[in-house]
């Protein structure tokens, strides 16, 4: 394929701190994703990759909140979907919406699904796949007349056949599908769902880790993102009991390192996990340390945690002496008046981060 010419570059300069910091960001998904964001979304094959990209597509179509994020009003979403028929996807989609009464003729139970999306949420059945970089004139018709406010191309490995190992390579593909998801020179908020190595996110007790290894092919993937969505199973880490971790990383807005999911509704539909009872505790034990002005009677603690999450006294005990082994900073004595175990209260920058 012959060089394209290079486009014509033009830069905006800032003559006052004014003009920044005055301007507030534009979220489609508060505190999440904002406006000409590029967002990866990755994950090992059968976790539910496009399960979580159908329900942000609804989300921001229906204008109802994505797990814990809101969304201020409604938008128009494209997904570029390379991997199912009309009658499946619709089928999927469908499930993520409320649904009608058993009565319903199939006619009616479809006006019911559409009323509910009102036209905003349009997706494409073929071609099975588009190669971004010398068919980019379809897609660019297609984004054109839709006008959309957010784009899901599901999935990464059907916008082109460069070896995605080899980072100019997939660069040039990265920026071919920034380049696409454009009008008139206004980016326009997209998605890419992408593989991750088989059986490369570890759970490790101390809970998820996202590294570049975990996601397939070259550095240059998870350096392009603004934002990034890891699904991994939850093997029974910091989880507890949910099923699947939600790993985060953005450029522009500070997020938590993961949440915790579990799903319901058929089991396609994701929601945040409650906190596990240990966690819970946890929680309250760390808040008590950092409320203590000098030291926390050990067994008035104990007593306090156990009546409060319905746990015996020594299943509390053991609790607290992992978390000392956790935390090197958290010191037991005796008090010197009456001999009674305390603990030392720790500095709250030590434990911020809980």
């Amino acid at each position: 394929m012959p060089d394209d010419p290079s486009p014509e570059i033009s830069f905006k300069t800032v003559k006052s701190l004014a003009v920044g910091l005055t301007n507030k960001p534009d979220y489609l998904i508060e505190g999440l994703i904002e406006k000409g964001d590029q967002v990866l979304l990755y994950g090992q094959p059968k976790v539910g990759k496009t399960f979580l990209a159908i329900q942000m597509a609804c989300a921001l179509a229906c204008q109802k909140p994505f797990l814990k994020w809101k969304i201020q009003k409604r938008r128009k979403v494209l997904y570029v979907n390379f991997e199912m028929g009309e009658r499946v996807f619709s089928e999927r989609i469908s499930k993520f919406l409320d649904q009608p009464d058993s009565d319903l003729s199939p006619d009616d139970r479809v006006v019911f699904f559409d009323n509910q999306l009102a036209g905003n949420l349009v997706f494409t059945v073929r071609p099975r796949s588009v190669e971004i970089l010398e068919q980019s004139d379809s897609l660019e018709k297609l984004i054109s007349e839709e006008k959309p406010d957010f784009i899901v191309f599901d999935t990464l490995a059907k916008l082109h056949s460069e070896n995605e190992s080899e980072n100019n390579a997939i660069q040039r593909v990265l920026t071919g599908i920034r380049n696409v998801c454009e009008l008139d020179k206004v980016p326009i908020t997209h998605m890419i769902v992408h593989h991750a190595r088989k059986a490369s996110i570890n759970m490790p007790e101390n809970g998820p880790v996202l590294s570049p290894a975990e996601i397939r092919g070259g550095s240059a993937i998870r350096g392009e993102a603004d934002v990034i969505l890891g699904l991994a199973k939850n093997t029974g880490g910091s989880g507890g009991g949910a099923k699947l971790t939600l790993i985060m990383e953005a450029r522009n807005v500070d997020l938590e390192n993961s949440e915790n999911l579990d799903l319901v509704k058929e089991e396609v539909i994701f929601q945040i996990a409650p906190m596990q009872t240990s966690e819970c505790m946890k929680y309250d034990f760390y808040e008590e340390l950092e409320a203590a002005t000098e030291h926390c009677s050990k067994s008035d603690l104990v007593a306090r945690l156990a009546k409060k999450h319905g746990l015996k006294e020594d299943t509390v005990t053991k609790e607290i002496q992992k978390w000392k082994k956790e935390n090197p900073s958290i010191r037991e004595e005796k008090d010197a008046n009456d001999g009674r175990k305390v603990l030392i209260g720790i500095a709250k920058e030590e434990i911020a981060g809980f």
